[in-house]
């Protein structure tokens, strides 16, 4: 489902070399709908499993070099594991917030779990790593040539909307490979409609 994702790891598991060329121009088909987007994704995520598992027989392995050590277990770790617990983490931040605003407005007879000064550091921390994913972006904006700051607008979006349609993405793709489902190609082109034909 990821051919590009296999052939990569074939390349290097094989011991040649990826070259990055950035004056190179790649085309694409740009989804132009939400369930466009999550077909999408979900192809990707779940081409990604496909690829990671076919080559899991070269992690740790020292004939594979930065392949086994660092890019299998990078995907593994940041595309699979951390995604996987962050909703869980968010949804505690969430939780926890709510459960102070209301035991703070007496709705509920609830024991006070946190303390004002609990609540404000966990907002502090939220804020510190907002500023982190913005400055890194920055950082990001900076080293390359003639981009287009405007870009950096919808990184709040990001956070709060696509982040949560990736864990959906990534659970669906996860059930659907755990279930050994086959998965058609499910690409971004628009469904057409049905032809009308007049008898």
């Amino acid at each position: 489902m990821a051919e590009d994702t296999d052939l990569t790891l074939t390349i290097r598991r094989n011991g040649w070399k990826i070259l990055y060329d950035e004056d190179a121009i790649g085309r694409t088909e740009v989804p132009d709908t939400v369930e466009a987007l999550i077909r999408q994704r979900f192809r990707w995520t779940f081409g990604t499993l496909q690829a990671v598992w076919k080559h899991r027989d070269a992690v740790g392995k020292p004939r594979y070099g930065t392949l086994g050590w660092i890019a299998i277990p990078n995907i593994f770790l940041f595309q699979i594991i951390l995604p996987l617990v962050s909703p869980v983490i968010d949804l505690l931040f969430i939780l926890s917030i709510a459960l102070w605003g209301l035991a703070q407005l007496r709705i509920a007879r609830l024991p006070q779990l946190w303390t004002l000064q609990d609540v404000e550091r966990s907002l502090v921390f939220f804020a510190i790593f907002m500023l982190i994913d913005l400055l890194t972006c920055v950082v990001a904006f900076a080293l390359e040539k003639n981009e287009d700051w405007t870009l950096l607008a919808p990184l709040i979006l990001q956070r709060f909307y696509y982040r949560q349609m990736m864990y959906v993405v990534l659970f669906r793709a996860l059930k659907e490979a755990i279930q050994g489902r086959p998965v058609g190609w499910r690409g971004v082109e628009p469904q057409m409609p049905a032809p009308v034909v007049q008898s």
